[in-house]
């Protein structure tokens, strides 16, 4: 009942006011490892907070950074991104940044928090072939990727799997009892069902999903040669 009166409170509360969009020439730089003080640094003040509702339906409600002061005490805090409208270029993004803890020396109960992975969702058309340009690592130079798949009716994913040069990545984001290096994965979400011969440069992405984590089970290898350039 205490979950269903905040979700309804969530609801309610939404319509904030839209703030203007921050604007950059460039796109930011890795946010890995990047505490929250320093990510709003760099992309400003959030201008909503995203917050998850664990039940059944998996809803989710957005609000502004004065809506979240109002409800923040009835809700984990772990179950909210930071989003930031940006503008890079002439391309207008979202960018959802959540975080993980470091425990450092040991103290599992005073955590410091930095960037676990970030999705950056287009607010309007945008085509494979015009990612490397938002993307803070260098796509164009890998080979191949793979194409990972979901129950219906969502369309498939390419992933990519940019070695990191980082080594400070293996200490903070490995996860326990996991082996292997931890790499950047990208993971692109395609706008339609495709087979991996008929990804495009042309075709539409839906969102991104830069993270920091070891490479897993692989789906069908995708060409990846020509695609971002």
């Amino acid at each position: 009942m205490r979950r269903l009166v905040i979700l309804v409170t969530m609801l309610m509360l939404l319509g904030g006011v839209v703030e203007a969009a921050v604007e950059l020439k460039n796109p930011p730089e890795m946010l890995f490892s990047k505490s929250p003080d320093a990510v709003r640094e760099m992309l400003g003040s959030p201008d909503y907070i995203k917050v998850y509702d664990y039940g059944p339906a998996k809803k989710y409600a957005y609000f502004t950074p004065d809506e979240w002061e109002l409800i923040a005490d009835k809700a984990p805090l772990e179950q909210g991104e930071d989003v930031f409208l940006v503008d890079v270029g002439s391309y207008q993004l979202q960018y959802h940044v959540s975080y993980a803890p470091v425990y450092l020396e040991g103290n599992r109960f005073s955590p410091a928090y930095q960037v676990k992975e970030y999705t950056i969702y287009p607010e309007g058309e945008l085509k494979l072939g015009e990612i490397a340009k938002l993307l803070p690592v260098n796509v164009s130079k890998v080979a191949q990727g793979h194409l990972q798949t979901f129950d219906p009716p969502y369309p498939p994913a390419l992933v990519i799997t940019v070695p990191a040069t980082e080594s400070g990545l293996n200490d903070t984001y490995r996860r326990f009892r996991e082996r292997g290096d931890v790499d950047i994965l990208v993971e692109i979400g395609l706008g339609q069902a495709v087979k991996p011969a008929e990804v495009k440069s042309t075709t539409t992405v839906t969102y991104v999903v830069v993270k920091a984590a070891v490479p897993t089970g692989a789906g069908p290898t995708v060409d990846t040669a020509g695609l971002f350039n």
